[in-house]
């Protein structure tokens, strides 16, 4: 049950801060928090992770919203697992929902678009280490938000804990698989 209180947290810290940036600041506009390294950059974002276009914006809606309803029923089909588990899963949820909330409802909020067609802000710059690669150049990490924050950690959790917990284990607290003998090399 806390866990819930994470995902509502994170969503809403996620939306507090998008509609601060959204009424103090005006679109392409940056405030230097940290120098050069970080800054504050207002812009919307109206397709996915790092600005690709989905194409369709209603159907990717509709996507995200089955997604996030996956995710839904996945966390409370996990709620007897161990933290390792869910943890990750509640940061992805409570980003996923935080982003969708935009996605939904950003367009008539602000009469720009209608239901379902909304624009994701974003406003956390970051300046990395110059990257050629491939002949993709990169001076900046792409541009983000909290919500971006909680599904990336989520998502890194998750693989660093995939084994954590998932042993089976005895009642009398021994791994059954400690037990096992090779089998024989025919």
């Amino acid at each position: 049950m806390h866990l819930i209180w994470l995902i509502l947290a994170i969503a809403l810290l996620d939306q507090i801060i998008k509609q601060v940036v959204r009424i103090q600041m005006v679109l392409f506009q940056e405030i230097p928090v940290f120098g050069d390294v970080i800054r504050l950059k207002y812009i919307e974002n109206p397709g996915m992770a790092f600005g690709i276009d989905p194409g369709n914006k209603l159907i990717f809606t509709l996507l995200t919203i089955a997604i996030v309803i996956g995710l839904i029923y996945y966390f409370f089909q996990i709620r007897q697992e161990s933290l390792y588990q869910r943890i990750p899963v509640a940061l992805i949820l409570g980003g996923a929902i935080g982003n969708l909330i935009d996605r939904v409802f950003y367009g008539v909020w602000f009469q720009l678009d209608g239901w379902f067609h909304g624009r994701v802000v974003d406003y956390i710059d970051v300046d990395i280490p110059d990257i050629d690669f491939l002949g993709i150049y990169m001076s900046r990490w792409p541009i983000f938000n909290v919500a971006d924050m909680a599904v990336s950690i989520g998502v890194i959790l998750m693989i660093v804990f995939m084994n954590k917990g998932l042993k089976s284990e005895e009642p009398d607290g021994t791994n059954p698989d400690s037990n096992r003998t090779a089998d024989p090399v025919s």
